[in-house]
């Protein structure tokens, strides 16, 4: 009996190890998306003040910040940084009008995946 216990444990540790390998091999991927926080839209009398925080930390962060309206480009703020990265701007916007705030970009010249979050004020 003792030794059917050591051979599930050696087996359930070959599947741990084997299994972080398999996330390992994704890291760029999961890394990507963990450094992009989803933006933040606050409205205060008709004006919109949108803000993003991107940490790569070591890398060089090109990202953009647009606000859209539907397809219509309302606002859109561009910045570079390195390892750390917040953009933000104000705009006007219309009470009871669904908004689309999104953050894209690269690190390191790779692109990560858009992040984005939709507001009605």
């Amino acid at each position: 009996m003792k030794k059917k216990i050591h051979i599930l444990a050696i087996a359930f540790a070959l599947v741990l190890l084997f299994s972080s390998v398999v996330f390992a091999t994704q890291d760029d991927q999961i890394d990507m998306r963990a450094g992009v926080q989803y933006p933040t839209m606050s409205v205060i009398n008709g004006v919109a003040t949108c803000k993003a925080r991107l940490v790569f930390s070591g890398k060089t962060i090109d990202a953009t910040l647009e606000l859209t309206q539907g397809s219509t480009a309302v606002a859109s703020w561009s910045d570079t940084g390195y390892g750390y990265l917040i953009l933000s701007g104000t705009t006007n916007v219309t009470t009871g009008v669904t908004y689309t705030l999104t953050v894209y970009g690269t690190v390191d010249n790779v692109p990560f995946n858009p992040v984005s979050i939709d507001v009605t004020p």
